[in-house]
């Protein structure tokens, strides 16, 4: 429960906190050109991950109760805090600048979290995760006691 809790915390308050301050800084008239490349290579990316999620669903043994969470694991994978670590950290070493680097590897980076963000909202991943089954056996359980609540069997 408190992994839940602190994962919330890091998706809802921090890293948008840590997206604005290294994007507002980091833009400037000379590169904002470059966002739109960034999102078009976002969502190719995005793309590719889905289509290649898919060819393992089709041509590989995956469990029964999986074969849709196995699109969902490949299309919406790990974009937000591991790759600005490891962007942030690469671009704190000496062929970089520091002091601007950073801030611009960082903005770029939130080009790719804001189309994950953006492409998993809250209906789309509700409709992956009833396929997939993830929600299936929750909600089987409520059909149970509502059925079981009405029909009461003594």
């Amino acid at each position: 429960m408190a992994s839940r809790g602190a994962g919330q915390i890091i998706l809802k308050i921090t890293l948008p906190c840590l997206m604005f301050s290294k994007i507002v800084p980091a833009f400037s008239t000379s590169n904002i050109s470059a966002l739109g490349p960034l999102f078009l290579v976002a969502i190719i990316y995005e793309a590719i991950s889905m289509v290649m999620a898919w060819i393992v669903k089709q041509f590989f043994w995956v469990p029964h109760r999986f074969r849709y969470g196995i699109i969902m694991a490949g299309t919406w994978s790990n974009w937000a805090d591991l790759p600005t670590a490891v962007v942030m950290s690469i671009t704190a070493g000496p062929p970089f600048n520091p002091a601007t680097d950073s801030n611009i590897a960082v903005a770029y980076v939130s080009a790719f979290i804001f189309v994950f963000f953006v492409s998993s909202s809250p209906s789309s991943m509700l409709k992956c995760c009833l396929r997939a089954g993830v929600l299936a056996s929750p909600l089987r359980h409520c059909r149970y006691w509502w059925q079981s609540s009405r029909n009461p069997t003594f």
